[in-house]
């Protein structure tokens, strides 16, 4: 079972304002190996990714930007490299 926003969801959360979505990788064996999170704007996003990687041991996070008609497009990809470098 996964929960990710279909094209129809993204329209509605962009008509919200929703402009950012962060999709989280838990991994094999979870009970949402993979799953969106809305964010408040990019920076957000970012901050989200980072926080499921280091705080809840998320395998990996993308930030993608979310248009009117639902599309999105991949702005970056996050895993443990990029939080341990934060460090």
């Amino acid at each position: 079972m996964n929960f990710k926003f279909n094209q129809a969801d993204r329209v509605e959360l962009y008509k919200q304002g929703t402009r950012f979505i962060t999709t989280v990788e838990a991994g094999a064996g979870k009970a949402l190996p993979f799953f969106d999170l809305n964010a408040d704007d990019a920076h957000h996003a970012v901050v989200l990714a980072k926080t499921w990687i280091a705080k809840h041991g998320a395998v990996s996070a993308a930030v993608h930007r979310v248009f009117d008609d639902g599309r999105t497009n991949l702005v970056n990809i996050y895993d443990y490299r990029d939080v341990e470098e934060a460090a």
